[in-house]
């Protein structure tokens, strides 16, 4: 019997799983990076102290999903074929490694200090675009940035993870998000685990306890969503699950290895190994299983399958040249099966993708440590300075900043010719570290901060504000109205374009775990002064929303106006800004360097003019066609900082009966109700994101950011 199998992910599973196929299959030059590797977890090492897998044993459910400590290296590995409605096809790929610097944890002085490290990767294949994006995470075991737990079942770095939905483990939930590309899946169990090799004793080698603990869920029911390019599309399909641990190491004869995993339209799904030889045969140590379509699975040695590659393909980024099909021959049970990928280029290169995501180091033998943050100087400038790692005092809390966004409040102090703090009313200022949107996690406490009220380790945004603590509006979350003088993070204090920041404990707010950290970043300033906007003129279905200026406010603006059910009409100068508010769900757009604005919104509106009108520009001439785009008995809010404006008080609005609001961002209590907001109604935040970066692009990211073309941009650590 002979079929060809079209599997999305048979390639891409293989190669991620050795690590270094790519020195295997292709010689260049490695970039230096902080990262960590599948094969370089495997390499021998000291493996004194370690457990070693030497004979069966007995599992248990759930406890066997969670961590084994005492094993050097282990792995979750996900990956599936996924179908929409529409016939769209997607594969995807999650994976978590841990692996063990020593035996025992040291004595350390910091939290920050871990004998443990996670590793993930994520990868998404859309068949029809032809496109594959995959991205590398990794964490130390400290401070909740990564772990993993066995009752209830859960395994994550960051907002990436697998979660048990039931009291086995089982379905579990996962979710990934990277710019604009996520899943958010449930898996169901299927068929019964699959203990591999000797009841789940899977030997790599001849040596004692040169063998791992390994069983697989082979043919897991998968529905949920999958985002590509921005766009949400609900599917359904079939997940496998790999899951090993040992203390296991290549041998110095083996090069690697190639992994198959096969769901065949018949019920029956097939596994197999091949360990890769430095000579280029296979070891006789390779080794599979088939399962059979009530679950029952038999073992299969290298004399049972022949696999070979029967054609290539060559990466124009890295020129490996990687096996691109396959035979896979099973002579005992007639099977011939040619292997083919739908789309050849899925170069899933750990190297590469580890180098964007370096470890921060925040120990020190000696001295105060120091780090690097973003100020403005002015006149279009910024520079780099370092400053003291922070250390929290009593009351107080030290954010890991993890994103931190730019926000349209950043240009008054970079474009300023004097003191933009002082301009703006808020004090002497400077020298600062810029950024007031920040998004994290809790790296330490100070005295006096219970550990229930913000663990370490937990994630969450800041209300960047600091006020006296004790007065009416401080006392109900508005501290930037506090009459007693306030501190604004990120212009007259340290804020967020660092990898470290200092704030009041209270300033925290909660993080939920379906926000990424970038949109936490979002929430934290220009989408949650949209929210409050909107809440301030009391935005509904019933409403025509007009928002003046599309900027990353207007846009949270424009977004969160059609989630409210208005119908919604986006104004601005820059055909490119527009795009992305018609892009965001505007109904309308206008381009009020080409049109008349108020004249556009009365032709739009039957010549009654809008109900609801908002100014995120802080432009004059923008306010102005504000208030006069709005109908009679209209509400308009002006949001948008700075300068001065001058109204006809009689014609505009006396004689029209006009509400005007004038909106200075949000309370704690509302930057905490804009969130479950955006996590109630699903809205894709992320999508808002044009441009991401790293700190040490700053000059390039405000040079970009200030030409007012684009979407939000943000910084990422």
């Amino acid at each position: 019997m002979s079929r060809r199998a079209g599997v999305v992910w048979t390639l891409l599973v293989a190669l991620a799983l050795t690590g270094g196929v790519l020195t295997m299959r292709g010689e260049r030059r490695a970039p230096i990076a902080a990262h960590l590797t599948v094969a370089e977890a495997l390499s021998a090492g000291d493996l004194t102290g370690f457990a070693r897998a030497e004979a069966p044993r007995a599992f248990a459910f759930p406890r066997d999903h969670g961590p084994h400590p005492a094993f050097r290296t282990e792995w979750w590995y996900w990956t599936g074929n996924l179908a929409a409605p529409d016939g769209s096809r997607f594969g995807f790929q999650l994976t978590f490694f841990r692996t063990a610097l020593t035996p025992e944890a040291p004595p350390r002085g910091s939290a920050w200090g871990a004998h443990q490290v996670y590793l993930a990767h994520f990868a998404v294949t859309d068949v029809a675009g032809r496109r594959f994006g995959a991205w590398s995470r990794t964490e130390r075991l400290a401070l909740g940035l990564a772990g993993a737990e066995p009752e209830p079942f859960r395994v994550w770095i960051d907002n990436w993870e697998a979660k048990g939905e039931g009291a086995t483990g089982l379905p579990v939930r996962l979710r990934a998000s990277e710019g604009d590309t996520a899943i958010d899946l449930t898996l169901e169990s299927g068929k019964p685990v699959v203990l591999q090799g000797e009841r789940g004793l899977s030997r790599k080698g001849a040596e004692p306890g040169n063998a791992s603990y390994y069983y697989s869920l082979t043919r897991m029911p998968a529905r949920g969503s999958i985002t590509v390019g921005g766009r949400r599309f609900e599917v359904t399909g079939l997940a496998w699950m790999d899951r090993e641990w040992s203390t296991s190491a290549l041998g110095a004869e083996l090069a690697g290895w190639d992994w198959v995993a096969l769901q065949l339209d018949d019920g029956r799904e097939l596994m197999f190994y091949r360990l890769r030889r430095k000579d280029g045969g296979a070891d006789r140590f390779s080794a599979g299983a088939i399962v059979d379509a009530t679950g029952s699975a038999r073992a299969l040695g290298l004399d049972d399958v022949t696999l070979e590659p029967v054609g290539a393909w060559t990466s124009p980024r890295s020129g490996a040249r990687y096996p691109a099909r396959w035979r896979l021959r099973l002579a005992g049970l007639g099977l011939d099966l040619e292997i083919a990928p739908v789309l050849a280029d899925q170069e899933l290169d750990v190297r590469s993708l580890a180098a964007h995501r370096p470890f921060i180091c925040r120990e020190s033998t000696g001295g105060s440590p120091l780090m690097r943050g973003i100020v403005f100087l002015g006149d279009r400038k910024l520079e780099l300075k370092e400053f003291p790692d922070p250390t929290p005092g009593p009351g107080e809390a030290v954010i890991a900043i993890k994103a931190s966004g730019m926000c349209g409040s950043d240009l008054h102090p970079y474009r300023a010719t004097g003191n933009a703090a002082a301009a703006l009313g808020l004090g002497s200022g400077g020298p600062v570290i810029g950024g007031h949107e920040p998004c994290g996690v809790v790296a330490a406490l100070g005295p006096g901060v219970a550990a229930d009220f913000a663990p370490v380790g937990s994630r969450v945004m800041n209300h960047h504000y600091k006020g006296c603590g004790r007065c009416k509006h401080c006392r109900v979350g508005w501290s930037q109205l506090c009459r007693a003088g306030i501190t604004v993070y990120g212009m007259t204090g340290h804020g967020g374009h660092a990898p470290f920041m200092k704030v009041p404990a209270f300033t925290l707010v909660p993080l939920a775990d379906e926000l990424s950290f970038e949109e936490g970043a979002a929430i934290s300033c220009g989408t949650g002064t949209a929210y409050g906007a909107l809440k301030r003129i009391d935005v509904s279905g019933r409403d025509t929303l007009v928002v003046f200026g599309q900027g990353p406010v207007g846009l949270s603006a424009t977004v969160l106006g059609r989630a409210m059910g208005a119908r919604v009409i986006a104004v601005d100068v820059s055909p490119e800004r527009l795009k992305l508010a018609k892009d965001f769900g505007a109904d309308e757009i206008v381009n009020s360097k080409e049109t008349d604005p108020v004249a556009a919104v009365n032709e739009l509106t039957h010549g009654e003019g809008a109900e609801c009108t908002m100014d995120c520009t802080g432009v004059a001439e923008a306010r102005v066609a504000a208030v006069r785009s709005a109908g009679t008995w209209g509400r308009v809010c002006f949001v948008g900082e700075g300068g001065t404006t001058t109204f006809d008080i009689s014609q505009q609005m006396l004689r029209r009966q006009l509400t005007i609001h004038a909106s200075w961002t949000f309370s704690a209590m509302g930057q905490a109700e804009c969130a479950r907001f955006i996590v109630d109604k699903k809205i894709p935040l992320k999508t808002i994101f044009t441009h991401r970066f790293k700190l040490e692009e700053a000059d390039q990211a405000y040079r970009l950011f200030d030409t007012q073309t684009t979407g939000k941009g943000v910084f990422l650590f």
